[in-house]
């Protein structure tokens, strides 16, 4: 009987004989590349949000979209945690969740990539 371990259990333990596998391996390697360029893409953004020898113009602009990718990522933690896996009716749901979840689907909109947040 095969044993299955959950992405975390993966995460957490990358050098264990779970991952031994090149499927498993395989797949560190690509969450590594994920967490690699989101990385880049924050210090990317910190750096022109907080440079001090931007113009103020553009440090406004890059201040405005840190923030823009700190809630967007603050929303997907807020909806991770209130939702649950049997449907709620509206009124028995947090106040602000079908605002919330208005907002996620609304991502599925916009084109995904750095030019969506440094450009």
């Amino acid at each position: 009987m095969p044993i299955h371990y959950t992405q975390a259990e993966i995460f957490i333990f990358p050098t264990s004989r779970k991952v031994s596998s090149f499927m498993g391996l395989g797949y560190m390697l690509f969450l590594a590349a994920i967490l690699l360029s989101i990385l880049t893409l924050l210090f990317s953004l910190h750096h022109l949000a907080y440079n001090p020898r931007s113009p103020d113009y553009i440090r406004r602009k890059y201040k405005k979209k840190l923030m823009q990718f700190e809630e967007t990522c603050e929303l997907i933690q807020y909806l991770g945690d209130n939702m649950t896996k049997r449907y709620r009716e509206p009124k028995d749901r947090p106040i602000d969740f079908d605002f919330k979840m208005e907002q996620f689907m609304q991502l599925k909109a916009t084109e995904p990539g750095v030019e969506t947040w440094v450009s």
